[in-house]
């Protein structure tokens, strides 16, 4: 699980970028199914975040025995770890796409939330700090 923290509210592009976060928080429950390929998923991913003006990248993996488990969630042979899997029931996947502007420029948007994938739905099993940013009381 990552979070981000902030002392004042976002503003202008970064966030915006937040805002994207929010729409990716009520995509993936939807989209991270069984018999989905993991790349179709990452293409989703990605193009939604260039249909915001966004670049992303790292966009999550299952998790196991290990922190960083395969199968990697990529968007195409281009991508780094590109990998071709079908989502079964019981895999846990950590979800976690960096969002930056075009080219890869600051800012950086980043968060990581764990999924359950479930026969009959997918479970959101770190709701807890759930702010995009979390905001630092002053």
């Amino acid at each position: 699980m990552v979070r981000t923290y902030c002392w004042e509210a976002p503003k202008g592009e970064y966030k915006r970028m937040w805002e994207l976060w929010k729409e990716f928080r009520i995509m993936v429950p939807k989209e991270l199914r069984p018999g989905r390929a993991t790349h179709e998923l990452g293409a989703k991913i990605v193009d939604m975040a260039h249909q915001w003006g966004f670049e992303c990248d790292y966009l999550g993996h299952a998790i196991g025995l290990y922190v960083a488990d395969d199968p990697y969630i990529s968007s195409s042979p281009k991508m780094q770890r590109y990998q071709e899997w079908t989502i079964m029931p019981n895999e846990v996947y950590v979800f976690h796409p960096m969002i930056t502007a075009k080219d890869r420029k600051p800012p950086l948007a980043w968060i990581a939330d764990m999924y359950l994938v479930g026969e009959d739905g997918t479970k959101w099993m770190t709701p807890f700090l759930p702010g995009l940013p979390e905001m630092i009381p002053t």
